[in-house]
């Protein structure tokens, strides 16, 4: 056997949020964590006493960085020798009308949601190839199926990712790799305060034309159906259990109804349905400014 306890998994993105909740979780289950983070002061405040837990090893690794990738890589392999699990967990949100967004915003938003992904997995293969059982866990969002006005980056970034992990799953299952997709829906974690708008959205510009959307965005709140980062990273410890996993799963109540309603609509009904939620915002839009004149 190649393999031997305890499990080996590295998680990017772990300072805060669902990795932050994973890598916790993973340690109960017994597994060595390589918890990524960018932020050190931040991370070693979001972890407390679990920063000196002999079974984690957080590591500094911005996915945007081809030296840190490396670095990480290297110390894992002197270390362990091999990779069990990869979990692609780094990631924000860029949100504003595609024409006000910056090219560099636009390009930013990929090089962390899809371009550090792909160079995780491409760094990470040789090691997980050295693993009996290995698991690559790329964590998505039910925006990668769906998309919401403003969110040309975000979901433009998350769909690119589905359709970078479906073909890397049938390229590399021969080696005994798994490539799976996750799609949380709503989590309540700090993401929502990362979040980076245009500049005609921060600045709320009373002159732009998409300040319907703008103020919509500005409105938006976590719903009733928002899953906490606990019980996400426990679907996720779920999936890393599984000896067989499917290509993806959804995490959260409302990720599950979105997913559904798209499989059983009519794809010009849910057309029909944001063209009227964005008619519905400009509408409101244009009656605030009549009642301020």
């Amino acid at each position: 056997m190649k393999n031997a306890h305890p499990p080996v998994s590295l998680i990017t993105g772990a300072s805060a949020g669902i990795g932050r909740a994973l890598a916790e979780t993973l340690l109960r289950e017994g597994h060595f964590v390589y918890a990524g983070y960018r932020n050190s002061d931040r991370a070693r405040a979001s972890y407390g006493d679990l920063w000196h837990v002999d079974r984690l090893k957080p590591v500094r690794l911005d996915v945007t960085r081809q030296s840190e990738i490396a670095t990480v890589m290297r110390a894992v392999r002197a270390e362990q020798g091999r990779l069990d699990n990869l979990i692609n967990n780094a990631g924000f949100g860029v949100y504003g009308a595609f024409e006000e967004l910056s090219e560099q915003e636009l390009r930013a938003q990929f090089e962390t949601n899809f371009f550090g992904a792909t160079s995780m997995c491409r760094a990470a293969l040789p090691l997980l190839r050295a693993s009996d059982r290995a698991r690559i866990i790329n964590v998505s969002s039910i925006l990668g199926q769906l998309v919401l006005p403003t969110g040309s980056a975000y979901c433009g970034s998350k769909w690119a990712l589905e359709a970078f992990s479906d073909c890397l799953r049938y390229e590399v299952r021969h080696f005994g790799i798994e490539v799976v997709l996750v799609e949380p829906g709503l989590i309540r974690t700090e993401f929502k305060d990362r979040i980076l708008y245009s500049k005609a959205a921060r600045e709320q510009n009373p002159e732009s034309l998409y300040r319907h959307l703008n103020r919509k965005m500005a409105e938006n709140e976590y719903g009733r159906l928002v899953t906490s980062a606990q019980a996400a990273a426990g679907k996720i410890a779920d999936v890393l259990r599984k000896k067989r996993p499917g290509p993806r799963y959804r995490i959260g109540v409302d990720s599950q109804i979105y997913y559904a309603l798209k499989r059983v609509l009519p794809a010009r009904f849910i057309d029909w349905t944001f063209r009227l939620a964005v008619w519905n915002a400009w509408r409101g839009e244009k009656s605030k400014r009549t009642l301020s004149v």
